[in-house]
């Protein structure tokens, strides 16, 4: 279970530790005023729409940086949150409370965030597009098994229509997500801001010894985030908090 938890908390952190594509939006850096305070939140928002901006950090090694267009400008605001679940360990408490400021998470009506339930795949496109701001679409389901009324629907469609989802018969919207199907979820979105290449033949992953189970729909999600150095979760430690990456594993998932 600590593999799907931290999958997902870490998601929104690891992406901004990687190198942007150039196009017409750019990294913008602005010099930290203080250090970094870690019973803080720190929440970096537009500073003309007030929204939050995606893949956004500060301050790290004293600045705090986001990618947008060229002409727009950032304002780092400093938040803290007393997290009302009684279910969580304190080291779940760190990535949470950043989570639960971004507007990502929310938890439930009980008190409880439920740290060791599996998501959905309902569940995670509610969250991929909090994350990155994807407004909500009234758009008719495309799929079989994704009712009108159907709570996530607004969420699902929209990244249909931003096709970080393939239109298809069915959804199947109470699955978990798996590590590949995240995987091509954050390719399709990077890809579509501009901020990674495909890459198909360029990357060298005959170290992996399963790839052949990778599906083909996402090996080219694989070859390009690790082409363009962006950190791929590898190898689960047991009661550690991170996934850690090793030279010497082995296994791609």
């Amino acid at each position: 279970m600590k593999r799907r938890i931290s999958i997902i908390l870490t998601l929104g952190i690891l992406f901004s530790t990687t190198a942007f594509a150039q196009n017409e939006n750019t990294i913008k850096y602005k010099k930290a005023e203080e250090g970094y305070d870690y019973g803080a939140v720190y929440i970096i928002r537009d500073k003309a729409t007030n929204e939050i901006i995606p893949l956004a950090i500060g301050p790290l090694d004293g600045y705090s940086y986001a990618y947008l267009p060229k002409d727009s400008d950032f304002e780092v605001k400093k938040e803290t949150i007393e997290l009302k679940y009684t279910d969580l360990d304190d080291w779940q408490s760190i990535y949470i409370s950043e989570m639960v400021c971004r507007e990502i998470f929310t938890g439930y009506e009980d008190a409880t965030f439920r740290p060791d339930k599996e998501l959905t795949r309902a569940e995670m496109a509610t969250v991929f597009a909090r994350m990155f701001n994807i407004p909500k679409t009234r758009s008719v389901s495309c799929f079989d098994d994704i009712s009108e009324n159907y709570w996530a629907k607004e969420y699902i469609m929209a990244l249909v229509e931003k096709n970080v989802f393939m239109k298809d018969t069915n959804f199947e919207p109470d699955s978990s997500i798996t590590r590949e199907q995240l995987v091509a979820m954050a390719f399709r979105m990077l890809e579509r801001m501009g901020m990674i290449a495909t890459q198909e033949e360029q990357t060298d992953l005959s170290q992996y010894k399963d790839l052949d189970e990778v599906s083909d729909y996402a090996k080219t999600a694989y070859k390009s985030l690790i082409g363009e150095g962006y950190y791929l979760m590898v190898e689960v430690i047991d009661n550690d908090v991170m996934d850690k990456y090793s030279l010497q594993q082995q296994k791609i998932l």
